[in-house]
């Protein structure tokens, strides 16, 4: 009860100081998730390069040897040039081949963010699902979304006025879903 007071009445200043603090832990958690992202998406761009380039270089080489043993061969008429020609020409050439096409076909696949109605959806669905109270960790455990994550997006439904955010006699915080809560006169029961 003294943490709701003092959230909802006595001062101002406390409450803009700590919206700013959770926007710019939000900020930071936001970016340091995107840095994650762009180096998971960097690292998988760099596999298929090198993937790419060991293929062009088993097919560049097989060639070579193919056609300088098959020269050799067809000048001196010798047939132990065929042995050769066939392990360090046509066997690199084949398997060359073999990788520059399961390269072709298997491009990098970046993994895709969901979407933000895709969260939010989680994020109503979950809230139904606990009779519309929850806290970021729950959002958290039932999505994929990261406990940074998942506190901002409903920082973000709270201001926009779908959510409220209460502070709890033990300071827990907890966002609740009007919409979804259990009525008096539903035969649920009474909340506690």
């Amino acid at each position: 009860m003294f943490h709701k007071q003092l959230y909802l009445g006595r001062s101002r200043c406390l409450i803009r100081k700590s919206t700013w603090k959770l926007t710019l832990s939000a900020l930071l958690s936001t970016i340091i998730v995107m840095d994650e992202y762009d180096e998971a998406e960097e690292q998988q761009l760099r596999r298929y390069h090198k993937r790419r380039k060991s293929a062009e270089a088993s097919l560049t080489s097989g060639i070579i040897f193919t056609v300088a043993f098959g020269i050799a061969w067809s000048v001196t008429n010798i047939v132990w040039f065929a042995i050769p020609m066939l392990f360090a020409g046509v066997m690199p050439m084949v398997e060359g081949v073999r990788r520059m096409v399961s390269a072709r076909y298997s491009k990098p696949q970046v993994p895709k963010k969901p979407s933000v109605a895709s969260v939010e959806k989680q994020i109503l669905l979950t809230a139904k699902e606990e009779n519309g109270v929850v806290t970021p960790a729950l959002i958290a455990l039932k999505t994929e979304l990261s406990i940074q994550e998942a506190e901002k997006k409903l920082d973000e439904m709270a201001q926009n006025g779908y959510t409220m955010m209460q502070i709890r006699e033990n300071g827990r915080i907890e966002y609740e879903f009007p919409e979804f809560m259990p009525r008096l006169g539903d035969g649920v029961g009474e909340r506690v």
